[in-house]
């Protein structure tokens, strides 16, 4: 029988649960059954009255099945239920829920064939008419709770853990039937040991936190994803977290719900590769070292701030002097090698040429007008991907406007100059960090003709 084998692999293959998802699978189904509880249109009004009526329409029609998470898991079945089976199986509640999450829309898809709810205990008899003649001689339903005294029907409550075993044996999850077999010793092939790092990185982009990085599994996955929703709630986070099974187990998973509370600055931001970890992005974020240090006594941990006013001042010391150093006729290349390492800081959403940029851009303007003649520049304006596409193409125009402008009335010859704004779509660094957008934002000069 095919009903639920492909979801049955799925939950022990991908969550890594092993025997545990044939248990996992019984109980949901007996929970799915239960008469005392209304069988599955019981189970499934517990989702809607959790205010989930749109994830049961998907999961009971056709088509995808919307996606389930674990705390909309817990929020429909409740905390106790959830334990009480973590308890039997031996898993935290976070990994019974992130597994239930994951099996649930399938189940109920396929015991949902036709897009109908049964108002009945609908699937007992389903499910096992599927599993051959042998079983439909041995196994009857009868249409009323009494029964006729010799028959050998059996009522479905009764039947329940015979059907699961026997779901079970057919879907090839012998869980119970392995375990009355003599142990056939045998040399299984050794697991390929892991090569790579379980990383992840976080970014607080004006109190959003961005989450990238690879891990191990699915189950690692969701559950770095429920710590995000319980730290910063659904719609504050974007998360991209791909799953490679050469990587190593998340040692810094344990602790990562702790240290969540405390990143709440804009602009900090960490990184975790293997036992390294690495926090950076605004200066404000070095208030998180003494609480990672805590955290993570025995984690290699190394900062790197980033000062804007002297990456600045940095930059524009270095064009100064290579301005200055350029010979008289210089090629339009040098020149504008020249000019393009200086640094203009533009105040956030402005295009007034700060003070301190002035003096530099009147030597450029001196140097621009000392090229050969019928040289032609263009002054490019870009942005990060802060904010919409459109806004950022506007506001890069403006700036190189400004710019341009500036060096006319410095006496640079207007056919020498021209300004266009190309918004966010030509970053020369990722966007993902504090740095890299500093790096995107800017005035860049290139040579036309």
């Amino acid at each position: 029988m095919a009903l639920l084998d492909s979801i049955v692999k799925d939950v022990a293959q991908t969550l890594g649960l092993g025997d545990k998802a044939d248990v996992l699978i019984g109980e949901l189904l007996t929970l799915i059954s239960s008469q005392q509880s209304g069988g599955l249109k019981g189970f499934l009004a517990k989702f809607e009255q959790a205010g989930l009526s749109g994830l049961v329409s998907s999961w009971v029609s056709s088509g995808s099945n919307a996606a389930l998470s674990s705390g909309q898991v817990s929020q429909a079945l409740g905390s106790n239920l959830l334990n009480n089976w973590a308890a039997k199986l031996g898993l935290s509640a976070s990994t019974v829920s992130a597994a239930l999450a994951a099996l649930i829309p399938s189940v109920v898809d396929k015991l949902t064939p036709n897009g109908t709810v049964p108002d009945t205990v609908p699937s007992l008899s389903s499910l096992v008419h599927g599993l051959g003649d042998t079983l439909a001689s041995v196994v009857s339903f009868p249409a009323s709770a009494s029964q006729p005294r010799g028959s050998i029907g059996l009522s479905a409550e009764r039947l329940l853990p015979l059907v699961i075993l026997l779901l079970l044996v057919a879907l090839g999850y012998r869980y119970c039937y392995r375990a009355a077999q003599p142990a056939v010793t045998q040399t299984a092939p050794a697991a390929p040991a892991a090569k790579i790092n379980a990383t992840l990185s976080l970014i607080n982009v004006d109190g959003k936190v961005k989450a990238t990085g690879v891990v191990p599994d699915e189950r690692t996955r969701l559950e770095i994803i429920e710590r995000l929703t319980a730290a910063f709630g659904e719609g504050n986070f974007a998360a991209d977290l791909k799953i490679d099974p050469n990587a190593k187990a998340a040692s810094w998973l344990e602790k990562l719900a702790e240290l969540l509370k405390e990143f709440k600055i804009p602009g900090a931001e960490l990184f975790f590769d293997g036992d390294a970890i690495k926090l950076g992005g605004a200066a404000a974020a070095g208030s998180l070292l003494d609480k990672l240090k805590a955290l993570f006594g025995g984690f290699n941990i190394s900062t790197n701030f980033l000062d804007i006013d002297a990456a600045v001042k940095a930059a524009n010391e270095k064009a100064q002097a290579a301005i200055e150093a350029l010979q008289p006729n210089a090629d339009a290349e040098a020149l504008v090698n020249a000019l393009n390492l200086s640094v203009i800081n533009f105040a956030s959403g402005k295009a007034d040429i700060p003070a301190d940029n002035q003096a530099l851009l009147k030597k450029s303007a001196t140097a621009i007008s000392a090229a050969p003649a019928g040289i032609k520049l263009e002054v490019g304006g870009h942005t990060d991907n802060r904010g919409n596409a459109a806004g950022n193409q506007k506001l890069s125009q403006a700036r190189a406007d400004a710019v341009r402008q500036f060096l006319l009335k410095q006496g640079v010859k207007p056919e020498s100059l021209v300004a266009k704004g190309y918004g966010d779509v030509k970053p020369v660094a990722t966007n993902d960090t504090e740095e890299g957008r500093f790096k995107n934002r800017r005035i860049e000069f290139s040579v036309v003709k």
